[in-house]
């Protein structure tokens, strides 16, 4: 499963703020650091991950810095939750281990780990940062809880189908 934590939001912020620039110019780990007072630490850290993954283009030196190598729309929040919270898989000995203590559990927690990883895939970074949140949103939370809708078959998810299908 994962967590929305503070690497995942600085990186959020960091790719919103590097997107919305005008120009095609570097940003550094410290403007950005700067512009949302968060731990510069942690910022450079995560630009760091962010271009390990092709995310981030590179460029150092003192005048050194950051700039977008994909779209928005190119990446999905999967891949920036994968990469910050250095997620990994089960190897073979840990799922053979989980099968022969209680193989239910694991059957299930997999099913539902694989449902969400597949719409998180299929929300994009232009759909979470470049729109702004419409209340009408929220009233959907609020009713899927009690009711059940089925999903359309299609190849992106919307944000709103996306909250829909993780809660």
């Amino acid at each position: 499963m994962f967590k929305i934590n503070k690497k995942i939001i600085y990186s959020l912020l960091a790719l919103k703020y590097i997107a919305n620039k005008k120009s095609a110019s570097l940003t550094s780990a410290q403007e950005i650091s700067d512009s949302f007072h968060i731990p510069f630490d942690t910022t450079a850290k995560v630009l760091q991950s962010l271009h390990r993954i092709n995310i981030l283009d590179s460029t150092k030196g003192v005048k050194g810095g950051y700039q977008l190598n994909k779209k928005l729309s190119e990446i999905s929040y999967l891949d920036v939750l994968k990469t910050v919270n250095e997620h990994r898989s089960l190897d073979k000995n840990e799922l053979e281990q989980a099968q022969d203590e209680n193989f239910a559990l694991l059957n299930i927690t997999l099913k539902l780990n694989l449902k969400v990883n597949e719409v998180l895939s299929k929300l994009f970074l232009d759909e979470i940062l470049e729109k702004e949140l419409d209340l009408d949103d929220l009233k959907i939370i609020e009713t899927s809880s009690s009711t059940r809708e089925e999903t359309p078959d299609m190849n992106r998810t919307t944000t709103n189908e996306a909250q829909e299908m993780v809660l």
